[in-house]
């Protein structure tokens, strides 16, 4: 490598077995990737560096990741789902609603993923965005786990919560199956 002074801040896989200290590995740094030998590699992160030489998921909840230093280190992965970057969900695109009248009607329309607590959610019905409540009923839509009872509020929103529609308050009266809705919102990936 170049440059000797640069600190390495991930741990890189370089397989205990297999390798001879002639292989090559790619090194990817500031934008460009390089080869260099598995020997010179292991000389130039040192004593004191790191770097994964293999591993293991254990029951689908443990990953041990095995270091060159002999030491193997443990990470609970139950609940991990996550890369923790989020984007827009493309779900609950276009759905037809069942055919309303009135306030607290239920939609028939279920979220299909749960967003993120501080999410932007939108409801757009036919082209345009609507209000929706948060934790109300009194908005022109709102959220409800249980066919309208209550109101949830945006940052509680969960896969399966139903939307409710408020067509008195919104102005808009009747949905049917020919209305297009659609709920805007950002998951984790």
């Amino acid at each position: 490598m170049a440059n000797n002074n640069r600190k390495i801040l991930a741990l890189p896989l370089v397989p205990a077995s297999g390798l001879t200290n002639d292989d090559v590995m790619l090194v990817v740094s500031d934008n460009t990737t390089s080869q260099t030998n598995i020997g010179d590699f292991k000389a130039f992160v040192g004593a004191s560096d790191f770097y994964v030489t293999g591993g293991t998921l254990n029951s689908g909840t443990t990953l041990t990741l095995d270091r060159n230093d002999d030491v193997s280190v443990n990470i609970d992965m139950s609940g991990f789902i996550s890369t923790g970057h989020t984007k827009q969900f493309p779900g609950n695109q276009e759905e037809g609603s069942l055919s309303v009248t009135g306030d607290s009607q239920s939609t028939g329309i279920v979220l299909v993923g749960s967003p993120i607590v501080s999410s932007r959610v939108d409801v757009i019905v036919n082209g345009v965005i609507y209000n929706v409540g948060d934790g109300v009923k009194t908005t022109d839509f709102y959220f409800s786990p249980n066919g309208g009872v209550t109101a949830k509020t945006l940052s509680t929103l969960t896969l399966g919560d139903e939307l409710i529609f408020n067509g008195i308050t919104s102005g808009i009266i009747t949905l049917d199956g020919n209305d297009k809705i659609s709920i805007n919102y950002s998951v984790l990936i």
